[in-house]
């Protein structure tokens, strides 16, 4: 499953990867046509898009305003909802940093909530996928 998570206002769209390749990831980026340079940055750093021991990982590519998670396949369980508010984390520390809102606690509290609540619907197959 590859979604697209819009963070309005913040202009910045989360590419969400859960049990996907690295293949999976290139085709779906080169479909939805992202920037070129993230189908490029995807031949150049697969390993990157791959996860071997953790559940996932976050990723922020400032030169490309581009973030992205990737996670293993879906379990609902409390250990793979904790890697997904852990990676959100990130991500909205990449994002704050980046459109500088760094020290805005409640804005970042508040975008964290946001993304939880959509990705994780999106995952129990709670709402349709965009």
């Amino acid at each position: 499953m590859i979604f697209v998570e819009e963070m309005n206002p913040y202009r910045v769209d989360l590419l969400v990867c859960v049990g996907a390749t690295v293949k999976d990831i290139r085709q779906y980026a080169k479909k939805r046509k992202f920037k070129k340079d993230l189908v490029t940055f995807i031949d150049e750093h697969p390993d990157t898009f791959e996860l071997e021991q953790s559940i996932g990982r976050a990723l922020w590519v400032p030169e490309e305003k581009f973030a992205g998670i990737m996670l293993k396949p879906f379990v609902d369980a409390w250990e793979y909802w904790e890697c997904l508010i852990h990676e959100l984390h990130h991500i909205v520390e990449f994002i704050s940093t980046d459109r500088s809102f760094e020290k805005e606690n409640e804005a970042k509290a508040y975008l964290i909530e946001f993304l939880f609540h959509t990705i994780r619907r999106k995952l129990q197959g709670l709402e349709s996928i965009r």
